[in-house]
């Protein structure tokens, strides 16, 4: 049997947001996601999507929120763990959106020099980043993905304002991110603004988990878009393929290695 494989396209650049809505616009399963974000049961956590456009393309708007007088004050890698834990998912999500947040927290500990128990991640920020890893993991299995591929990630430059000041770009926790996760990068388009950042942290970790590079002879049976927020002079988009892998060999000719999406049984292993 075919394996069933999605391949994004980062056309614009790539953040957990654009993922998920990306995916969920390829026919993944909404409801599924919304509830397992949801049933955290924390700061009224919820996610919603609406249709908009980018440039002439119809995409899906992936939307996180929460109640912000019930917000905690920061959240640690240690705290984004238990919350996943306590989602009501399968193993093999958990296991997954718990390895993409332990890339995160390795990343940050890495530029900034401190150990990982001094990470922290900011209000809304730490729980946006779960409701992308676990929406992103959950949309995946619900659509029976087997393998994940990943166009190059256009990298920009200059600088970015951040929550620690000024930051070259790509921002460094991202740059740190996808050099560990073997992804491709390549010059972002000539005519974004140089200073703007278009993959994030949590959209490369999670890239960097279940993808590898390359566009492998395929079948294209669905497509979806999903929306960064910023309107730019090309489409904000990254677009996901899902299909039906056509061989066995690398989209390089390389050798094949399994790689941690490889998916048994239907899930994300």
């Amino acid at each position: 049997m075919a394996s069933r494989i999605a391949y994004f396209d980062p056309v614009a650049g790539a953040a957990g947001d654009m993922i998920n809505a990306a995916l969920l616009d390829a026919g993944a399963d909404l409801a599924a996601v919304q509830a397992a974000i949801s049933g955290i049961a924390i700061a009224g956590l919820r996610v919603s999507v609406s249709v908009v456009m980018k440039g002439a393309i119809g995409a899906l708007k992936f939307v996180v929120a929460a109640n912000e007088a019930e917000l905690p004050d920061h959240l640690g890698p240690d705290d984004l763990l238990a919350l996943i834990a306590r989602a009501r998912v399968s193993a093999t999500v958990q296991r997954r959106a718990s390895a993409i947040i332990e890339r995160l927290a390795e990343a940050e500990a890495q530029v900034h020099r401190v150990p990982r128990a001094e990470v922290h991640f900011h209000e809304l920020g730490g729980l946006d980043t779960v409701a992308d890893v676990l929406g992103a993991m959950v949309a995946l299995e619900s659509l029976g993905i087997e393998q994940c591929f990943t166009g190059p990630l256009p990298a920009s430059a200059g600088l970015w304002g951040m929550a620690h000041g000024p930051l070259p770009l790509p921002a460094p926790a991202t740059l740190e991110i996808i050099a560990r996760g073997g992804l491709a990068v390549v010059a972002a388009p000539a005519i974004l603004p140089r200073d703007m950042e278009l993959v994030t942290p949590t959209g490369a970790a999670i890239l960097a988990e279940v993808a590898r590079p390359g566009l492998p002879a395929m079948t294209v049976a669905r497509v979806g878009y999903g929306a960064g927020t910023r309107d730019l002079p090309i489409p904000n988009v990254v677009r996901v393929w899902v299909g039906e892998l056509l061989t066995a060999s690398p989209p390089s000719g390389e050798a094949v290695t399994e790689r941690a999406s490889h998916i048994e049984q239907g899930e994300l292993g």
